[in-house]
């Protein structure tokens, strides 16, 4: 109990210390410049499917999510394409805590326009509309809760060099839940 005690007691008067210790220094931090750069080229930069609307939301949360997760030195090691990939902590931070969480509203918009011009929409669907509510409405949860395992399995497995967006788009995963989605919402299913 004492010694309990005596433990609480140091970690009580050491806490500042570690909570300082483990926030980046103001100077390690993403400059803002930097956090604008990005958000401009991620604007200029086409990304295979994404509409207009789908690129801006995109293209400002993951310029937000880099400047909340990043310093500066980790950006920077993510600019060396030879860190960009499975295995490398920094990149795996980075398609975690930046890219598939900036996925889900982007995906929404994205299968929704994809689901309501496909042609080969199957004849039962009364309200196309509403159908394709169904399908982005579960896609987007599927990258909500699966989106960064998608990506990295499919970059893992692929043996190619790709941006993670384009290793979702060829996950098997991701196609299954496209499947998943469409039985469901063929059904009825919300």
């Amino acid at each position: 109990m004492r010694f309990t005690l005596i433990l609480l007691a140091f970690l009580a008067l050491c806490s500042p210390v570690w909570a300082q210790a483990a926030k980046p220094a103001q100077s390690q931090s993403l400059p803002k410049a930097t956090v604008n750069q990005v958000y401009n080229q991620c604007r200029v930069t086409p990304i295979n499917r994404f509409t207009p609307g789908a690129l801006e939301s995109y293209c400002a949360c993951t310029a937000a999510a880099l400047q909340g997760n990043f310093r500066a030195s980790e950006f920077n090691e993510l600019q060396k394409e030879s860190n960009q990939r499975v295995g490398n902590k920094i990149f795996e931070s980075y398609v975690t805590n930046v890219i598939a969480p900036c996925l889900a509203d982007p995906i929404d918009e994205i299968e929704y326009y994809y689901c309501v011009v496909d042609r080969t929409n199957d004849p039962r669907i009364a309200n196309i509309p509403k159908f394709c509510t169904c399908m982005s409405k579960r896609l987007a949860k599927h990258v909500t809760n699966f989106g960064a395992s998608n990506i990295m399995l499919s970059l893992g497995t692929s043996g190619q060099t790709m941006r993670p967006i384009d290793a979702l788009w060829i996950s098997r995963d991701f196609a299954n839940a496209r499947i998943n989605a469409r039985n469901a919402c063929l059904s009825g299913g919300r």
